[in-house]
């Protein structure tokens, strides 16, 4: 989750704990800070699979006990480096490809020529997170996470500041319904709207029926939360004062564009979990201390990164009355070119990236082979 620019921008509150030794050096001045860290999840991260939707907290896999597999990732995100953790996990063999320079995708960063840690944009993890934060404890990273209070601050234009504060004695949902009311992102006008076009959303439902409300709104996958949030008696202020800033944090993208699945998932988990609307940061740069721990525990395994390396064309076949099967991808680095073949090939990417890589537009089968596995993905996140 990361901040963008919007007329109002969500950031995290204030920070619990700061990073155990910091220092940056600059003209051979040194400034430091040493602090306690207070983030551990073994203490600070109760089981959100009590009480909520199965299908967001699958089991462990079961153990593997077919033929060892080669696998192809395209993608060296979160999504294809856990994809590799689990597959060195069950015992195949994995090669990622990344067309950058860096591993992490959307929360990637590196470290350019003059030393400066350059990052993706601000991210911050909801306590909703359990599957970052199952593969974090996997990978040796959870102590790189530093607890935030149980506030949401919003700038707006002209400096005016906002809060969404869940500090309250009792949790949820009434810790929830306390900060919304009580918040000044709001006129009291748009207050009582927001009640309206919530009070009819399945979240209510989910406070009851977890399991179906969930259903409910993976039924509007393809509505925008705009659309959804209008048509419940919602208001565009409301949207433009506290949703857009919220939609831009979870996807970079506004809530004319965004979908109502993904906001009312969130809500959902608000409204059920007490611990699901409290932020964590990491201590530093995502290249120290995420995506470096996993790309560790990935070649310590024997996983292979393949940077600069940008997959091109997908190459499939079909036989008569059959359905496509993917052979084989095109890689690239510079000028040099290969054909990639493996048993299996997972492509980790966006949705659009991903009905883009075959040259010429691929038959209907790989594009439904695509977007399910993608949909399938996104019902455990």
């Amino acid at each position: 989750m990361a901040t963008a620019s919007c007329s109002s921008t969500f950031v995290p509150g204030t920070c619990l704990g700061s990073v155990n030794s910091t220092i940056r050096r600059k003209k051979g001045v040194c400034f430091s800070r040493v602090a306690s860290i207070q983030a551990s999840l073994d203490s600070n991260v109760s089981d959100m699979r009590v009480n909520a939707p199965k299908g967001l907290f699958p089991p462990e896999p079961e153990l593997y006990r077919g033929p060892k597999l080669k696998v192809a990732i395209i993608g060296a995100g979160l999504a294809g480096m856990s994809t590799a953790v689990e597959l060195l996990d069950q015992g195949h063999e994995v090669d990622i490809y990344e067309s950058r320079q860096f591993i992490g995708g959307k929360v990637g960063s590196f470290v350019d020529r003059g030393g400066n840690h350059i990052e993706m944009g601000l991210h911050v993890f909801f306590g909703c997170y359990s599957n970052l934060f199952r593969l974090m404890k996997k990978v040796g990273a959870s102590e790189n996470l530093l607890v935030k209070d149980h506030t949401h601050t919003f700038v707006n234009k002209g400096g005016d500041i906002g809060e969404l504060d869940f500090r309250f004695p009792v949790g949820a949902p009434i810790h929830g319904i306390r900060a919304f009311l009580a918040t000044n992102q709001l006129k009291p006008y748009d207050k009582a709207r927001n009640a309206v076009a919530l009070a009819l959303s399945p979240v209510v439902r989910a406070l009851v029926d977890p399991d179906g409300a969930l259903q409910q709104i993976r039924d509007l996958d393809n509505v925008s939360f705009s659309d959804w949030f209008l048509s419940k008696g919602g208001t565009r202020a409301s949207i433009t004062r506290m949703w857009d800033p919220v939609a831009y944090a979870l996807g970079f993208i506004d809530c004319d564009n965004i979908s109502a699945r993904c906001m009312l998932t969130i809500f959902a988990l608000f409204a059920t979990k007490t611990e699901a609307s409290l932020l964590r940061m990491l201590k530093g740069s995502p290249d120290v201390y995420l995506s470096g721990p996993i790309r560790k525990y990935i070649t310590d395994r024997g996983g292979r990164f393949h940077l600069r390396w940008g997959c091109r064309q997908i190459h499939y076949e079909k036989p008569q009355n059959g359905e496509a099967y993917v052979t084989g991808i095109t890689v690239s680095k510079a000028t040099s070119r290969e054909i990639i073949t493996a048993d299996a090939y997972v492509a980790a990417l966006s949705l659009s990236l991903s009905l883009s890589l075959s040259l010429p537009p691929p038959p209907p089968q790989i594009n439904r082979l695509l977007v399910t596995s993608l949909k399938q993905r996104s019902q455990i996140r």
